[in-house]
C-alpha cells in the first residue's frame, strides 16, 4: 500500500506531525498564506509548512507537537515540518509508541517515523498518553515506589519504564510483580 502524500491542501486533515522549532527569520514571506480561525498562521513552501501558533498538541483531528525543549501554551512559537513528516492520525488505532529523545525525556511518536525501532509497543493515542503520564509521574515522584525495597531505586525505575515501553503489562501489574520478587 502506497503511503499518502501530504501537501498544503490536505495536511490539516487527521494527521500527526512533530514540527521542529524555527525562528522568525526562517519564515519564507512577510504575510501568511493562511490564517486559521484560532489565529495560527501557515506559510507554505514546496518542501513543507511553517506554523506560527500559541497552541500545540491536539487540534481538531490532528496531533501536532513542537519539539521545543520547553514552552508554555499561549506563547506563540514557530514550527516547521516537511510534508514527509506528516502521518495519518486515528485516535483508536495503535499508531503511537513511546520514545526517549534524550536521556531523561520521554515522548511519543508515530509508527511511521524514523524513530520507530519495531520493538516498542504500539498503542492508541489515549493509551500512549496514559502510559506516558505514568512514566512522567515516576520520574517526578520516585518516592512513590518506597514500598518496593531496592538497593538501587533508579535501576528499579528504569526497569519499570522499560516494561511500560516494551510490554503491554499494566503499571499496576508491574508493581505487583516487583513487590513479589
Amino acid at each position: 500500500m502506497k503511503a499518502k502524500t501530504y501537501h498544503k491542501n490536505n495536511f490539516y486533515r487527521n494527521t500527526f506531525c512533530v514540527f521542529r522549532q524555527a525562528e522568525k527569520d526562517d519564515l519564507p514571506a512577510l504575510k501568511a498564506d493562511y490564517k486559521s480561525k484560532t489565529g495560527s498562521e501557515y506559510y507554505f513552501t514546496e518542501k513543507g509548512v511553517y506554523r506560527v501558533s500559541n497552541h500545540w498538541g491536539r487540534a481538531a483531528g490532528c496531533r501536532w507537537r513542537l519539539n521545543a525543549i520547553e514552552y508554555k501554551q499561549q506563547q506563540a512559537l514557530i514550527g516547521y515540518a516537511d510534508w514527509t513528516a506528516f502521518f495519518p492520525n486515528n485516535e483508536e488505532q495503535p499508531l503511537y509508541f513511546i520514545c526517549q529523545p534524550s536521556p531523561d525525556v520521554f515522548s511519543f511518536d508515530h509508527k511511521h517515523s524514523a524513530l520507530y525501532d519495531g520493538k516498542s509497543v504500539l498503542r492508541s493515542a489515549a493509551d500512549t498518553s496514559k502510559v506516558l503520564k505514568q512514566i512522567h509521574e515516576l520520574q517526578k515522584n520516585p518516592s512513590a515506589l518506597k514500598y518496593l525495597s531496592s538497593e538501587n531505586p533508579q535501576q528499579l525505575i528504569s526497569e519499570i519504564i522499560y516494561q511500560l515501553i516494551y510490554t503491554n503489562t499494566s503499571y499496576a501489574k508491574i508493581k505487583r510483580e516487583l513487590l513479589n520478587k
